[in-house]
């Protein structure tokens, strides 16, 4: 990116994360989440950690559910409307399979 003049903000942060969930790459974009918290530029936002939830949860990631919930939890970021949202879905996800069991 450096290569081609673009400069690395949290609008492209944001939007990488979004593509490499979508594509189904959790793990690369939880550490490129890791990476923004280590930049004077780019800073973690409740936003970014929502589509990492989401992400969690559309794939049925329990792990993953608890891992951002705790990188939310030690940032201090709190949570919205989608957070909860999300959280909804993944009790929903849970007790359909246990009650499958």
């Amino acid at each position: 990116m450096e290569e081609k003049g673009i400069d690395l903000n949290n609008r492209c942060h944001t939007l990488m994360i979004r593509a490499l969930c979508k594509a189904d790459y959790l793990e690369e974009a939880f550490n490129l989440m890791s990476n923004c918290t280590e930049t004077s530029y780019l800073y973690p936002t409740l936003q970014k950690y929502n589509i990492l939830l989401g992400a969690s949860t559309g794939m049925n990631s329990v792990i993953h559910v608890s891992r951002c919930l705790d990188l939310m939890e030690n940032g201090m970021l709190g949570k919205d409307e989608i957070t909860y949202i999300e959280l909804l879905k993944v009790c929903i996800i849970t007790s359909k399979v246990i009650s499958h069991e």
